[in-house]
């Protein structure tokens, strides 16, 4: 069973739009941007 995620790298062509869904929609943490 995964505890928890290390690192995510994700290609996308907009990045404030994956940004918001990663943070606010999934409710991952922003560490480092």
């Amino acid at each position: 069973m995964i505890n928890k995620v290390g690192k995510v790298t994700v290609y996308v062509q907009d990045q404030e739009k994956a940004k918001e869904f990663w943070l606010n929609k999934l409710g991952f943490v922003l560490k480092l941007e």
